[in-house]
């Protein structure tokens, strides 16, 4: 209720004093009575004792301000029976009964009777609809004390339990002896036939006890419209529906200098949600409060504690005037209605749960909360629409019921607030313009009242596929998930039920189910989500509209899944016409289309590549190849088996070759194709999940050039999974003669078999000097090597490796290397230097890494040495059998006095390598080859 500053309490007080109460009789007076007949308004006033001094009757027409002009052509004539007709009324209106003026009488007095006129029905039947779909929710603050009550509850008891008085501008003795309340009777019947315009009918204080009602399920409310569409645009055609709420007593529990003052008997709410035209569909667009006095400054300040809100918070939200409107998508709603927070005590409506700050007059200021944060504390409206011609006549009382201030701000609806269009017009009445704008920002994306407001909940239901014969958690993401109760149906097993996520309650819950037999035979699940403000809400929201939420149940193996491991798929069809399944899965690899027999798809099988949540659709079709629906889902697929490398990438026609898969996660068991190696065995006293070894043969009649090869899944052997985790190419040199490799230098150098490349492929880009003497020597400078890479490999199970050569400088590294061209990190070496004294060593890196203790001098892997280093010739003999390195050294071969052996990381069986002979850097060179031969056992070295 609009609030009355307390000071002025006495002074009204003093007033109905001096003008003396109505006598009280058994009898109640009858002055006018309001019917409708037909198109007619009735005023009928046959049993007014005033009825003979009527010498002329007035209509006018009035504003929601009061301010009323004389109907155009309109002066009815005084009936004889004392019934005026009237067509029926549109809008707000005042008849006034006028007497002969007396000579002792001013002509200020000679009004016989006020009374204002309303439509009999003021709800549009267009806008039932909207009416019942729209009807607020009010959150009560957790102590208040007075809920809404009927019409009837209201004004169906004794009318010994109000009181009233009759004051100006009319003639107070003349009044007083027309108006009789009596003692018989209700006050309906009173007030249906003493409508006057200026008469104080007050329910009595001591009666609130027994007009109060408690908080029910529901509240209830009345609605009354109005429509603007007479514009040529329908952009500019607007509605507007007031729903209004009657209280039997307004109690005044400000904080703050101005207290409890102000309290009065009666009260009345309202909120009003404004309609837009498009499309030919009025369209919500505004949801206007009400609360106090219509230039009343008031500022929103929040609460201390979202949840508790034991006292004002920071926020600062100012407006001017007693009604703010605020846009629909950022109103506080419930489904379609829209949330009002009930102030405590005043029960004015608020756009937001907190504490409000009233500027009442000067420095007398008052602070109150409104609304709750328990879902207990919340009530939907049970509204009708207001009818004066039956249900509600004692609304047709036009007189104060309010013992507030002495204005038209006392009446109750349909005479305030209405027309509606007048009560929102910018400044009407010298009052403020209605304030659209203040609450925008606070309750936008990101705004500090959003907190302090509620939404119904939304809900995204993550399509993972269901299982049948199982519990399945269906993931739920959404907002406000922790308001309220939600309840789901579905065809489960069991009643499913919705569990809220611990530490996201509002944003993530889990519906578990297991469908029922009849959901598997269907092919899909049926869920139906409904969210309910508390337990006395019987209707509850849906959270999907009219269409209940369908997963399908599909067959999905095997679990979990994973990327790069074979997996089955069907589904049951959703569609009856259904004659095929097309399955569309991003970067997978399979068959994606399958038959549907008896309603349940054909399995089909795909080897997902990505991970994560993977969005998979399941395309129904028909006959003719239609589309006739879609499923879509999300699956959650985790790291399976990658391959990075398969190793060497070069081999030699004539040879078995082991090959190395090298990844995470590998299983053992994996598809290995490779064109043209046959007999293809999985080496698994080798394996382990980062490597998998495989061993095939290139028969020696094979065409040299690139091979294509690929390595699948798991139980995929073949199309289409060939290469489905990797593809790779092997590079096949032709079988070379049975005859060993010899080298003995002559200028100028063999470039069919050598290259001068120094440390190229080894990766870096270094190459020093190499001169063929005309004696038949190599020299070498410092970083001088040459090598056979992409000219001549030796493969075989015993590679042997003899050499004449010195290392002539000072500092001495001259050294042979066996490196595999696939991979130059795996690479076996040995030679003569004088670095740390170790003479002639060995050392083997990459897969063929020699167990034991680092080598001395801060070595990173193992170099057995043997002697001293020696700037004289020496003849070398290096032979590797299988995993076992030796090497030698004499002044001839056929005198060795030197030799180390050590055992390989992996035998060189199957394996293919280039050759590199030379020094190292300029502190370790210069350094001469004299001649150099390589032999091979169960191998070649090819061309």
């Amino acid at each position: 209720m609009e609030m009355v500053p307390f000071l002025l309490r006495w002074a009204f007080a003093a007033l109905l004093a001096l003008t003396g109460a109505a006598a009280w009789s058994q009898t109640m007076s009858i002055n006018v009575r309001i019917a409708y007949e037909g198109s007619e308004t009735i005023v009928d006033f046959s049993q007014a004792n005033w009825r003979t001094e009527v010498t002329q009757i007035r209509l006018l027409s009035c504003s929601e301000t009061d301010e009323c002009t004389p109907v155009a052509g309109s002066m009815p004539a005084v009936p004889a029976d004392g019934r005026l007709r009237l067509p029926r009324l549109f809008g707000l209106h005042r008849v006034e009964f006028v007497g002969a003026p007396m000579a002792w009488k001013p002509a200020a007095f000679e009004v016989l009777w006020l009374q204002y006129l309303a439509p009999p029905t003021m709800a549009h039947a267009e806008l039932a609809t909207l009416a019942n779909r729209h009807a607020p929710v009010l959150s009560f603050h957790v102590a208040e004390g007075y809920f809404p009550i009927t019409v009837e509850r209201l004004f169906a008891q004794p009318v010994t339990n109000f009181t009233g008085w009759a004051v100006g501008p009319a003639d107070v003795q003349n009044l007083g002896g027309s108006i009789t309340i009596g003692t018989a009777g209700t006050a309906a019947q009173f007030m249906a036939a003493n409508g006057y315009h200026d008469l104080r009918f007050y329910l009595r204080p001591d009666a609130v006890a027994s007009t109060n009602a408690p908080l029910g399920t529901t509240v209830p409310a009345y609605w009354l419209s109005q429509i603007r569409d007479t514009a040529a645009n329908e952009a500019d055609h607007r509605a507007w529906i007031t729903y209004f709420y009657l209280f039997a007593y307004d109690e005044k529990l400000y904080s703050g200098p101005t207290g409890a003052g102000g309290n009065h008997t009666v009260d009345r709410e309202s909120v009003t949600v404004e309609f837009h035209k498009q499309a030919g569909q009025w369209q919500p667009r505004f949801v206007i409060y009400a609360g106090h006095l219509p230039d009343q400054p008031t500022t929103f300040k929040g609460c201390d504690e979202p949840l508790a809100c034991n006292a004002e918070g920071s926020q600062s939200v100012l407006w001017n005037g007693g009604r703010l409107a605020v846009p629909w998508d950022r109103a506080s709603r419930w489904g379609e209605a829209p949330i009002a927070y009930v102030a405590h005590g005043s029960h004015a409506m608020k756009p937001a749960r907190g504490y409000y700050f009233l500027d009442v007059l000067g420095p007398i200021n008052a602070t109150e909360p409104a609304g709750s944060s328990l879902p207990g504390r919340y009530r939907r409206s049970q509204v009708q629409p207001l009818d004066l011609s039956s249900a509600h006549q004692a609304l047709v009382f036009s007189g104060l019921l309010i013992d507030g201030a002495v204005n038209v701000n006392s009446r109750v609806f349909p005479f305030v607030r209405y027309p509606i269009a007048d009560w929102l017009e910018p400044g009407a009445g010298g009052r403020p313009a209605l304030d659209r704008t203040a609450f925008n920002e606070c309750l936008g994306p990101g705004g500090a009242c959003n907190p302090l407001v509620v939404r119904t909940p939304t809900i995204e239901v993550v399509p993972v596929p269901l299982r049948a014969g199982q519990v399945n958690d269906i993931i739920v993401r959404g907002t406000g998930l922790d308001f309220g109760t939600l309840k789901v149906t579905g065809n489960c097993v069991d009643p499913p039920i919705i569990v809220r996520d611990s530490q996201f309650p509002a944003e993530r819950a889990t519906i578990r189910c297991q469908p029922s037999a009849a959901a598997v035979q269907a092919g899909r699940l049926a869920l139906s989500v409904r969210a309910y403000l508390n337990t006395n809400d019987a209707t509850g929201v849906s959270l999907h509209g009219d269409t209940p939420i369908e997963l399908s149940i599909a067959s999905i193996g095997p679990e979990p899944l994973r990327a790069g491991e074979l997996t089955s798929w069907s589904i049951g069809a959703l569609l009856e016409q259904a004659t095929q399944v097309v399955w569309h899965v991003a970067q997978a690899i399979g068959t994606f289309v399958a038959q549907v027999v008896n309603g349940v798809s054909q399995s089909v099988q795909l080897v997902l590549r990505e991970t994560g949540w993977v969005s998979v659709g399941a395309e129904f079709r028909g006959a003719a190849g239609q589309t006739l629906g879609r499923q879509d889902f999300e699956v959650q697929v985790g790291q399976g088996p990658t391959v990075n490398a398969v190793t060497p990438a070069e081999a030699v026609a004539g040879q078995t070759v082991e090959f190395s898969v090298v990844g995470a996660r590998l299983p053992a068991g994996l598809s290995f194709m490779l064109d043209d190696c046959t007999g293809v065995v999985e080496v698994t006293n080798a394996g382990s999940a980062f490597d998998r070894r495989f061993r095939c043969t290139f028969a020696g009649s094979v065409t040299a050039g690139d091979k294509a090869g690929g390595i699948g899944p798991v139980g995929s052997n073949g199309s289409p999974f060939t290469s489905a985790l990797a593809a790779f190419a092997v590079r096949v040199g032709a079988a070379p003669a049975p005859t060993g490799f010899i080298e003995e230098f002559a200028p100028p150098l063999n470039l069919q078999r050598w290259t001068i490349d120094g440390q190229i492929p080894f990766g870096a880009n270094i190459v020093g000097p190499v001169v063929i003497d005309t004696d038949g020597l190599a020299q070498f400078g410092a970083w001088g090597r040459i090598s056979t890479f992409g000219k001549v490999v030796f493969s075989g199970r015993k590679i042997v490796i003899e050499a004449r050569m010195a290392g002539t400088g000072g500092g001495r590294d001259t050294s042979f290397i066996l490196a595999e061209p696939g991979n130059i990190d795996n690479l076996i070496m040995s030679g003569d230097t004088n670095y740390c004294g170790w003479g002639m060593y060995i050392q083997s890196r990459g897969v063929y890494r020699m167990s034991g203790p680092n080598g001395t001098c801060g070595a990173d892997i193992p170099v057995p040495h043997t002697g001293g280093s020696t700037p004289a010739f020496m003849e070398y003999r290096w032979t590797i059998d299988g995993d076992r390195f030796t090497a030698e050294r004499g002044p001839t071969l056929q005198n060795i006095t030197q030799s180390v052996s050590a055992t390989l990381g992996r035998s060189v069986a199957g394996r293919s390598f280039f050759l590199s002979i030379g020094t190292a850097s300029q502190a370790y060179s210069p350094g001469t080859f004299d001649w150099i031969r390589v032999t091979t056992t169960e191998g070649t070295a090819a061309r």
